[in-house]
């Protein structure tokens, strides 16, 4: 997203909050712009408006959104196999109208995040023995709420195990690089053999320590030899 995208955007979201940047001066905007921009760098404008409008329609705080709540409404309308909550309670209202004996199988086909809403197939069961008035207004009014919050938390976990991922994936690669670097700093290493000197007998004496004592005892000997 570029410069005159991100300022669009920021254009819409001034639009909806009005109050909010009435008293923004010049350089808290320029810098606010900067942020953004660098923020959704890799994002393309269309993403990050469906992102906004996203937090728009369900915001009920009154406050604009920062740059990591626009990323998690993102990871929300961009989910493969996310659902509405109108069609979340369509998938829970087809699935509490199976056989008492088989509760576990009905709850085991719906979503992931529906499973989380709902909470087991014991708390299908329940759904499933309320009045129809009960149901349609309490549990339902229950279960998107739960619902909605399964959403941002799942969408949040995608958002960090992403972060993490690359986050470990980076340190990986640092540390190789650091240890490859040490390895080449050190000086190399030569294989050194031991040399075994071996002494001629013929020598002996000629530079030992102790060669006019052992040339005596040698002497000594020969003579009681008569050598």
């Amino acid at each position: 997203m570029t410069i005159e995208d991100t300022q669009k955007v920021l254009a819409y979201v001034t639009a909806a909050y009005p109050r909010y940047f009435a008293n923004v001066g010049k350089g808290a905007a320029e810098n606010m712009i900067a942020v953004w921009s660098d923020t959704f760098a890799d994002y393309s404008v269309a993403t990050v408006m469906a992102g906004v409008k996203g937090y728009i329609s369900a915001d009920n705080s009154g406050f604009p959104p920062s740059p990591g709540q626009i990323i998690e409404y993102i990871n929300i309308v961009g989910h493969p196999a996310d659902h509405s909550g109108t069609e979340a309670w369509s998938l829970v209202r087809r699935a509490v109208n199976v056989p008492w004996d088989q509760f576990d199988a009905s709850f085991a086909t719906l979503p992931k995040t529906v499973q989380i809403a709902v909470g087991s197939p014991a708390s299908l069961k329940e759904l499933a023995q309320m009045d129809n008035q009960q149901f349609e207004t309490v549990a339902q009014s229950n279960f998107l709420r739960m619902y909605d919050a399964a959403r941002r938390r799942e969408a949040t976990e995608d958002k960090f195990s992403n972060a993490v991922f690359n986050a470990k994936e980076a340190v990986g690669i640092e540390l190789k690089k650091r240890a490859e670097a040490r390895q080449a700093a050190l000086p190399e290493k030569k294989s050194e053999t031991p040399q075994i000197t071996t002494t001629n007998r013929d020598d002996v004496g000629n530079n030992g320590v102790d060669s006019q004592g052992t040339q005596d005892r040698l002497a000594a000997l020969r003579r009681r030899l008569g050598c």
